[in-house]
């Protein structure tokens, strides 16, 4: 197409990192990083197709966010207890756990290219 990637992949470089000191201020380091590792490395689990590594994490994102929030807020609650547990902390738990589902049942889980049975 003749389209010049250069100054395209400086911008979403300097995009991504503008996002991350504003999210380390906003949210705190951890809830950033999960967010930032664990749906990519989830989805790029699942498929192999650019398009579908791209729908993938976003919805594991957005279900690592409701879900960590929800069972953050309520899930002590449920379970008897009176206080609320950490949000980001629940967050990032809930998107390790589905990495973790992700590692052990995906269908994508080996390099592309690798020799078999490695």
């Amino acid at each position: 197409m003749g389209i010049r990637t250069n100054l395209l992949g400086l911008g979403l470089v300097i995009t991504a990192a503008v996002a991350a000191v504003a999210a380390f201020d906003a949210v705190g380091s951890i809830i950033v990083l999960a967010m930032f590792i664990c749906p990519p490395a989830a989805a790029r689990m699942m498929t192999n197709r650019l398009e579908g590594q791209l729908g993938w994490s976003v919805l594991f994102a957005v279900l690592s966010a409701v879900l960590g929030y929800v069972l953050g807020g309520y899930g002590p609650i449920w379970l008897g207890a009176s206080d609320a547990v950490s949000a980001a902390g629940m967050i990032a738990t809930v998107s390790g756990l589905i990495l973790a589902g992700a590692a052990k049942f995906g269908p994508c889980r080996s390099r592309a290219g690798a020799p078999a049975g490695v």
